[in-house]
């Protein structure tokens, strides 16, 4: 961690040091906005369309204001009004988002964290072998064996369910399930705050697959114009999906 606490004061149970709580006020800082659709000049980006370098730097021209050092940069792909527009999809398979040439850019401005109303990658990616290339450099995230690289740009990226692996060198001394949240990266270390937490040694099947029958049931019983309501059954339903996943991983003798 960090000022003297050790990081085995984060547990399964949560942070008993240095928590979420402590964000509770905010963070101050000075946030950047790059539109990216308005700069196409359409109103939102087609799930799949990758953003580069030249177009935040096009954004930067066009507001008059260079990212640097300290700043929150917040991209928008237009993500909920191409929803509006054209209806559902699966946003694990498709969404707008950063291409991985953007990563030398993100670190030379420095910024301080990353948002979108996405994930900040494309989906797919368009590197092969890496899901996430976004992320590959910052997290340890959700979808697939993600690494935290030091020395690389800060980001507050959200998580999805999935599993995080931690490494002593090449070899893996732990897994844990981790139900969603956000994980924050600094150059020297990595913090991930997860709505649930389980060894991955501790998952029961029979448990996890009575949460995925239960989060069916429920998205099918939603009203089709409560966005929120499907937004959280969405997420109930992938995190039990990637319990099982997992469980089905280990089975089969995977990392």
């Amino acid at each position: 961690m960090y000022n003297g606490n050790a990081a085995d004061t984060v547990t399964a149970h949560g942070a008993t040091r240095l928590g979420i709580e402590q964000l509770s006020r905010g963070v101050v800082t000075r946030g950047v906005l790059i539109d990216v659709p308005a700069g196409r000049g359409v109103e939102a980006l087609e799930p799949g369309e990758p953003i580069y370098p030249d177009e935040l730097e096009a954004a930067e021209r066009r507001s008059g204001v260079r990212v640097r050092p300290g700043d929150v940069l917040l991209v928008r792909t237009g993500r909920w009004r191409w929803r509006e527009l054209h209806g559902a999809w699966d946003p694990r398979m498709l969404l707008a988002g950063l291409d991985a040439s953007c990563l030398p850019w993100l670190r030379e401005r420095d910024v301080a964290a990353l948002g979108s109303d996405c994930v900040s990658d494309v989906l797919p990616s368009r590197v092969d072998g890496v899901a996430l290339p976004i992320h590959m450099v910052v997290i340890p995230a959700s979808e697939g064996d993600m690494g935290v690289l030091p020395g690389h740009a800060p980001m507050i990226v959200m998580l999805r369910g999935g599993v995080v692996a931690l490494y002593d060198g090449e070899t893996i001394t732990d897994r844990l399930f981790v139900g969603g949240g956000f994980a924050e990266v600094t150059p020297e270390r990595c913090t991930v705050l997860a709505t649930e937490v389980t060894p991955v040694a501790e998952l029961n099947r029979t448990v996890c697959e009575q949460r995925l029958a239960e989060a069916e049931a429920d998205l099918l019983a939603l009203d089709p114009n409560d966005l929120v309501a499907e937004e959280l059954a969405l997420e109930r339903a992938q995190t039990a999906r990637a319990l099982i996943e997992t469980i089905e991983d280990v089975l089969a003798g995977g990392h």
